[in-house]
């Protein structure tokens, strides 16, 4: 963090937020920390009274956290997904359309395990509706060191870490959603005939078949925990 005049202060970015005040009208951070200073900033910050800037030193290898944050969203990938604005180092991916949202646990773990830096979803295999929200991305610091970033991309890999496949989905003419603990039992059960009506032992066979998943995946989490639960 280094302190320079305001005129000098384009491309750099702010340590602090700038709070404008005019009264009876307005009083609140006309720019926010984070904030990259552009040219038509300058006479807006001087008439404010700010003379002189605290700015963070962008130096070769770091990153600014809304670059950082778009390289983050890129890895979730956005198909059938409608991405927010990045603001202060924060994105979000909300589903375009009803369909089943997946994840790719075992990536995502290795990228949210990295310091500074969190991809955080809404739990995958389940029914999401036009609007849910799906998964924000954000890095904890103003700026990031590249070297952390380019480690998160190596744990992605080339395939995106999300899905919201439409197209099984819509084509399903019963969904099912359960949820089980680790005794088998069930906490929540949810079915909806989208193309005909089911039967009692349709939604059996489906609950047995959701118990068989839920159980290879409570045994793969505690193998990866190490035995706990």
């Amino acid at each position: 963090m280094k302190l320079i005049r305001t005129q000098d202060a384009v491309g750099h970015v702010l340590c602090h937020d700038m709070t404008q005040i005019i009264p009876g009208q307005y009083k609140d951070a006309r720019f926010r920390k984070g904030h990259v200073v552009r040219e038509e900033d300058i006479p807006v910050l001087l008439s404010m009274g700010k003379e002189n800037l605290y700015v963070w030193e962008m130096v070769p290898g770091m990153v600014h956290e809304n670059d950082a944050a778009e390289r983050l969203c890129a890895l979730c990938g956005n198909r059938h997904m409608i991405r927010s604005q990045v603001k202060e180092g924060k994105l979000e991916l909300s589903a375009a359309m009803d369909g089943l949202f997946r994840v790719d646990t075992a990536r995502l773990n290795q990228i949210n395990l990295l310091e500074d830096i969190m991809v955080a979803t809404r739990h995958g295999n389940r029914a999401v509706r036009k609007g849910d929200k799906l998964c924000g991305t954000r890095v904890i610091p103003l700026v990031i060191e590249e070297e952390k970033l380019s480690r998160a991309e190596d744990a992605a890999g080339d395939a995106p870490l999300l899905d919201l496949c439409y197209e099984e989905d819509s084509g399903a003419m019963v969904d099912l959603n359960c949820v089980m603990n680790d005794r088998g039992e069930l906490v929540e059960l949810q079915g909806t005939g989208e193309g005909r009506g089911f039967t009692v032992a349709e939604q059996r066979t489906l609950v047995d078949l959701c118990q068989s998943g839920i159980r290879q995946l409570l045994e793969k989490q505690k193998e990866i925990l190490g035995g706990q639960s």
